[in-house]
C-alpha cells in the first residue's frame, strides 16, 4: 500500500471505531447491545494490561478461565489499541484455532460485536472457503492454514502480529508451528506473538521462546505472562414440561409420541413370559436335588414331557392364581424367622419412602407451575420416543424471541461505572 493507501485506511478505521464506541451512548440498538456484552465479560477488566504487554514484549503467554472472553476480546483489544494509536491501516492479525468451526464461529462472532459483515475487517480462512478481502486487518484460521502460509513466506513479511489460541492442544502442526515462529522472531523482532489458552502451562511456553537451549540456534526474546480471571456463567436448566408450556406443545393419547397402549401390554407379557421361565427353573433345581436324594426316580424324570414347563413344577408347589405365579409351602419355622416378632412386620424402605416423597413433591410443583395442558402431555408423552415437532417448535420460539427482543435478550445488563472511553 502507498503512504496515502495507509492514511486513507486509517482514517476510515478510525472513524468507524469512533462511530462504534459513539453506540453505546444511544442506549439502543444492536451496538448498545454487543457492547454492554463485551463489558461484561470478565475480560474487559484487563484490556490495559493485555496491550500493554504486546507492546512491551516479543511473546505474550495469555491464560484465562473458560469463558472469561478471551478468543473473541484479545483479538479486539489488539486491533482497537492499533488502530486509536493510528496504525489500523498497516495492522494484520492473524488468530489460529485447531478447528475450523471454531475459526469460522469465532470470526462471524467477532464481526457481529463489532456490528460489520464477516468478510471485511474482520475475516476467515479455511481450508476450501474462505471470506477476506484488501481491508481484512483480523484473520481467523486454522493451524494449517498458517503452516501453508509460511509455505510461501517464511518470515510472514505481512503479518504484525500471530495469536495463537488453545495452545494447550499439542499436536503435530501447533508444535511446528511454535517452532516456525520462533524461527521468525529471530529475523523479524517487530512481530508480535501472542499464545493463550485455558490451561496452558504458562512457564513452560514462556521458557521456550525466552530461554531456547543451545540446539535451538535462535535467540531468546522478551516474554511476559497475563492472566484473566474468570467467573462461573449463571446457568437455568429447562425440562421437557418447559418445553411444552413455552411451545404450547401438545401430546394427546393416540398422538405419535403418547404412551402405547400395545407396548405397555407387551412388557407385561414379557416380564410374565420371564417370572415363568425363572419358576420352570427353579422347579427343574428343585427336582435334580430331590432325584438327588434319592427322593424321585429319574426314569420317572425321562418319562415326563420336558417341553412343557409348566408341568415340571413339584409336588409341593401349590397354584396360586390363574397367571400361572406359584408359592412354595414353608415349615412354620421358616415363616418365623421371616418376622421380626409378634408386632412387627417389615414395611417399606427409607429409600422407597423418600422416593415417593420427591414424586410428590414433583406433582405438586406440576399442578401449580404449569397448565392443565401441559400436566397431561407430561402424563401421556413416551419419553424414549424423539419428539421431533417439539424440537422444532422450541427452535422457532426461541428464533421468535431473539428476533422481538434483540441480542440484549441473551446478555447480562450493563455494568455500572463502564463509559464508551473503557472500550
Amino acid at each position: 500500500m502507498s503512504p496515502a493507501e495507509i492514511a486513507s485506511e486509517n482514517k476510515r478505521l478510525s472513524d468507524a471505531l469512533t462511530a462504534y464506541t459513539a453506540a453505546y451512548k444511544t442506549g439502543t440498538g444492536d451496538g448498545f447491545a454487543m457492547m454492554t456484552a463485551r463489558l461484561n465479560l470478565p475480560a474487559s477488566n484487563s484490556r490495559e494490561e493485555v496491550t500493554r504487554a504486546v507492546t512491551g514484549a516479543s511473546v505474550v503467554v495469555l491464560s484465562g478461565e473458560t469463558g472469561c472472553g478471551k478468543s473473541t476480546q484479545v483479538p479486539q483489544f489488539i486491533l482497537e489499541h492499533e488502530i486509536a494509536s493510528g496504525r489500523g491501516g498497516t495492522t494484520n492479525i492473524v488468530v489460529t484455532q485447531p478447528r475450523r468451526i471454531s475459526a469460522i464461529g469465532l470470526a462471524e462472532r467477532v464481526a457481529a460485536e463489532r456490528c460489520e459483515r464477516c468478510g471485511d475487517v474482520v475475516g476467515y480462512s479455511v481450508r476450501l472457503e474462505s471470506k477476506r478481502c484488501h481491508r481484512t486487518r483480523l484473520l481467523f484460521c486454522t493451524t494449517g492454514v498458517l503452516l501453508r502460509r509460511l509455505l510461501s513466506d517464511p518470515t510472514l513479511s505481512n503479518a504484525t502480529h500471530v495469536v495463537l489460541d488453545e495452545v494447550h492442544e499439542r499436536s503435530v502442526d501447533s508444535d511446528l508451528l511454535l517452532l516456525l515462529l520462533r524461527k521468525v522472531l529471530a529475523v523479524r523482532p517487530a512481530l508480535k506473538v501472542v499464545l493463550m489458552s485455558a490451561t496452558a502451562d504458562a512457564d513452560l511456553f514462556d521458557a521456550y521462546f525466552k530461554s531456547p537451549g543451545p540446539d535451538a540456534h535462535v535467540p531468546g526474546v522478551s516474554t511476559t505472562q497475563v492472566h484473566i480471571p474468570g467467573f462461573t456463567h449463571p446457568v437455568r436448566e429447562y425440562f421437557l414440561e418447559d418445553v411444552f408450556e413455552m411451545t404450547g406443545h401438545a401430546v394427546g393419547r393416540g398422538g405419535p409420541y403418547a404412551k402405547r397402549k400395545e407396548d405397555q401390554a407387551k412388557r407385561v407379557k414379557q416380564a410374565d413370559a420371564a417370572a415363568e421361565a425363572m419358576l420352570a427353573e427353579k422347579a427343574k433345581q428343585r427336582r435334580r436335588e430331590r432325584m438327588a436324594l434319592g427322593l424321585e426316580d429319574a426314569e420317572e424324570d425321562e418319562d415326563e414331557d420336558d417341553d412343557d414347563e409348566v408341568d415340571d413344577v413339584p409336588e409341593d408347589w401349590d397354584l396360586a392364581d390363574e397367571n400361572s405365579t406359584y408359592e412354595v409351602r414353608q415349615p412354620a419355622a421358616s415363616r418365623q424367622e421371616l418376622t421380626l416378632g409378634p408386632a412387627v412386620t417389615l414395611g417399606p424402605s427409607e429409600e422407597d419412602r423418600v422416593r415417593n416423597d420427591m414424586l410428590a413433591e414433583a406433582s405438586r410443583c406440576l399442578a401449580n407451575d404449569y397448565s392443565a395442558q401441559t400436566q397431561r402431555s407430561i402424563q401421556n408423552v413416551d419419553q424414549t420416543v424423539i419428539n421431533y415437532d417439539a424440537i422444532e417448535l422450541l427452535l422457532a420460539h426461541i428464533i421468535r424471541v431473539e428476533r422481538a427482543e434483540g441480542p440484549s435478550a441473551f446478555v447480562p445488563p450493563p455494568v455500572a461505572g463502564k463509559a464508551p472511553k473503557d472500550l
